[in-house]
């Protein structure tokens, strides 16, 4: 009875942990949206006082004046440093990018700035700037943010650029929040978490014990609970910040708005008529293009009585002669809103991946208490480990991996003498070889190393190198260290492996396991995923980096303190000492030609399926005109059919050997590549990503368990031919990017992917005519 009281008790503060975590991550990604609306504004107000001062100096440049000998420059830089409460810094720099006038002081943080400007690389993104449209880009510059405005002279080659430094913490100290502020969410989070705890509790202790555990509903409700009070703190949240949107929308129209009037303002003190304001109507409606949140601006000699609630702002202009009408562009704010509430529904969808993969926790702890009271645990029991294992570790990894490509074109990084396009290809590239070439060397070295002690051997490169690139500015070191980066990830994989093999008493433990492995990768890549694409529109893609970091950190802990490490070591060494057991050499693959046949017809076209998600989709679905909405949903719908359906049928078609379900799978692969010839809408898209997500979670571990279970591999070491069926995969992937760009057509034609998808089904059945007589054999 104790036992049982202390079970329910593990299983409340795992969810209680979890629920507490959800509604504070929802909160920062609200605070987070919040504050990126804020700071675009003030960057916009910022500009339309920027471009006002440049057009002066470009007029008097066009009659006669030069930039480095400019009257009146450090009157024009005070103005701009005086629009703004927050510390800005104003510099202008010839063509060559060499500072000609500043607006700092001779202290450390001004020759600080002034450094920034002096690095050839922000010098390189400056000059990048040369075109009018592009007039206010934002440039990184160190830790501050800077905004660049070219500067011509009779619209030819700009003759020298005024870049405006700032802290973006300092523009974002004078927003208001009425109230909303960090203990405000720390009451609500704890009122929320506190009440989630009461039913918990409750469901726990009163309703579980009596209820038939066979229902579903009755075996996830406590997910369900969890869900159902982040869907209430979500609404919540919505309505919140819809108000704070919608007034710091209104206060920059506010803003902008007096500037204008004020503008106006003193064109009539130097003598322009009122009759005569149609002559500025090109300022005017410049002004409007420029600033977002405002829809149209109209000076008329009426006072219309406005109020916020019709979104609208009237100045009087000329001592109440005439008044600025401003109107305020609800769309904008429409846009917004619906933007953070999309945020919120990928959010939500992410806690619950999270909530649902993380129940295993509480069984864990126990089976880990059990194990302390040497009461034995059975070799082939780790599903639960493995899938958290995978997920955890796959998510940190796939949170910052796609990025770097995006960090070197952001910086138009060049390296050995490469394209920019190439050079940004390259981090993603040699993490993938570093992958697969050590792999290959990994197997060798620690194959005799108890896994408890390979876990100080993975998690710290992971974490320091990851950490490493979230704070590296030199595009040649990214590159390095995610070299290193993929040595990590190839001792992660081979840990892993090394798990499921050491967890495992005959294949079909091992396709059950790997079955939850794959399940916890293709959920972490998923989380992942989604995670960093909302992490990097909040803080910056090299947060994501730091963030891989920190997660990789927490699985090291959660591996050193929860996982049965006696009865894996244990299990290993059973290996170990079997005095048969060998590893599989290069020249053993090519002397067995059903290994040979398993790589090529079932290792290389899983591979390429597997990256279908990452290589085709997403570029296919803009070729074909789709939204970004559209492709979140295929990317989440490819997702949650590998995670959970695809699991779900390995353990629904376990009549099925596992030669016969690596035939269905593969026939299922070219099934998903080639219902695109059906048509390039919605729906047949988001039923190719499902069927390949189908494709990945059942075709993943039935595939690899045909590969480990077949004849003449009884004697060889599963870890080792894991590694090996992992580097061969590894090298496919590194050419599916190319392979998937030429199948792309213009204008949505599919001739490439129907030709490609009749080759998968050839595939398939060659699979089928080569390796059923060794599926007789096995039989």
């Amino acid at each position: 009875m104790k036992s049982e009281t202390k079970n329910r008790l593990f299983a409340i503060l795992v969810y209680l942990i979890l629920t507490c975590g959800c509604l504070i991550f929802v909160s920062w990604i609200a605070l987070m949206s919040y504050n990126n609306t804020c700071l675009e504004l003030q960057e916009e107000y910022l500009a339309v006082h920027v471009k006002s001062n440049v057009n002066k100096i470009e007029n008097s440049l066009n009659f006669g004046k030069e930039l480095d000998k400019y009257y009146g420059m450090d009157e024009l830089l005070r103005d701009i440093c005086d629009s703004s409460e927050a510390g800005i810094d104003v510099i202008v720099v010839d063509k060559e990018c060499n500072p000609i006038y500043v607006s700092m002081e001779n202290d450390d943080a001004g020759v600080a700035t002034l450094a920034a400007v002096y690095n050839e690389e922000y010098r390189n993104q400056i000059m990048d700037v040369s075109d009018r449209k592009h007039a206010g880009t934002k440039i990184k510059m160190g830790k501050k943010g800077s905004l660049v405005f070219p500067i011509f002279e009779d619209n030819s080659e700009p003759v020298g650029y005024m870049v405006i430094a700032y802290d973006e913490k300092e523009l974002l100290n004078n927003r208001e929040t009425d109230g909303f502020n960090f203990g405000s969410q720390a009451v609500t989070i704890v009122t929320y978490v506190l009440l989630i705890g009461i039913i918990i509790t409750g469901f726990k202790f009163f309703v579980e014990p009596f209820a038939d555990q066979k229902k579903w509903y009755i075996r996830n409700m406590l997910v369900i609970i969890v869900m159902a009070g982040m869907l209430g703190y979500i609404f919540y949240m919505s309505a919140s910040f819809a108000n704070l949107q919608e007034k710091v929308v209104t206060e920059n129209a506010y803003m902008t708005a007096n500037y204008i009037k004020d503008s106006i303002d003193e064109l009539q003190g130097k003598g322009l008529l009122l009759a005569d304001l149609s002559s500025v109507s090109n300022y005017i409606n410049n002004m409007v293009v420029e600033n977002r949140s405002i829809e149209n601006i109209a000076v008329v000699k009426n006072f219309y009585d406005t109020t916020l609630t019709t979104y609208s702002i009237s100045l009087p202009i000329s001592n109440g002669d005439a008044f600025a009408n401003i109107a305020i562009n609800r769309e904008y704010l429409d846009e917004k809103m619906q933007a953070l509430k999309l945020v919120f529904g990928a959010v939500f969808v992410i806690c619950l991946m999270i909530t649902f993969e993380m129940t295993k926790v509480a069984e864990i702890i126990t089976n880990k208490l059990e194990l302390k009271k040497n009461k034995e645990t059975s070799v082939g029991a780790v599903g639960n480990q493995i899938r958290i294992l995978s997920f955890m570790t796959y998510t940190a990894i796939y949170t910052s991996m796609p990025y770097a490509a995006v960090i070197m074109r952001e910086q138009h990084a060049k390296v050995f003498g490469f394209s920019e396009s190439v050079s940004a290809s390259l981090p993603l590239t040699v993490e993938l070889l570093a992958v697969m070439l050590a792999s290959l060397v990994i197997q060798k070295v620690y194959e005799g190393t108890k896994l408890s002690r390979m876990t100080y051997i993975v998690f710290p490169i992971l974490i320091l190198c990851n950490l490493a690139c979230g704070f590296v500015n030199d595009p040649g070191l990214l590159i390095v260290l995610r070299a290193l980066c993929g040595v990590g990830f190839a001792f992660l994989k081979y840990w892993l492996n090394s798990y499921v093999a050491a967890g495992s008493t005959n294949d079909k433990d091992i396709q059950a396991n790997f079955a939850q492995l794959n399940g916890g990768l293709l959920g972490g890549i998923t989380v992942g995923a989604s995670l960093g694409a909302v992490m990097a529109s909040a803080k910056g893609y090299q947060f994501n980096y730091i963030f891989t970091a920190v997660i990789c950190l927490a699985v090291c802990v959660m591996a050193v303190l929860l996982m049965p490490w006696k009865t894996i070591d244990a299990g290993r060494e059973t290996i170990k000492g079997n005095e048969n057991r060998k590893n599989l050499s290069f020249k053993e693959i090519c002397e067995n030609k059903n290994i040979v046949k398993a790589l090529l017809l079932g290792d290389v076209p899983l591979n390429i399926g597997l990256m279908y998600v990452v290589s085709f989709l997403p570029v296919y679905m803009s070729s074909v005109g789709q939204s970004e909405v559209a492709t979140s949903y295929a990317y989440l719908i490819n997702g949650a059919a590998g995670v959970y359906l695809g699991v779900l049928m390995v353990r629904m078609l376990k009549r099925f050997t596992t030669f016969k379900g690596a035939v269905f799978a593969l026939f299922m692969g070219a099934a998903g590549i080639l219902v695109l010839v059906l048509g390039s809408n919605t729906g047949v898209i988001l039923l190719s990503a499902a069927i390949m997500g189908l494709f990945d979670g059942y075709g993943t571990p039935t595939i690899t368990g045909h590969f480990t279970g077949l004849p003449g591999t009884d004697n060889i070491d599963k870890a080792s031919m894991l590694t090996i069926y992992s580097s061969v995969g590894s090298a496919v992937q590194i050419v599916c990017p190319l392979l998937y760009n030429v199948l792309i057509q213009p204008d949505g034609k599919t001739l490439y992917l129907g030709i490609f998808g009749i080759c998968f089904a050839a595939v398939a059945f060659l699979f089928y005519l080569s390796l059923h007589k060794a599926e007789k054999t096995i039989s």
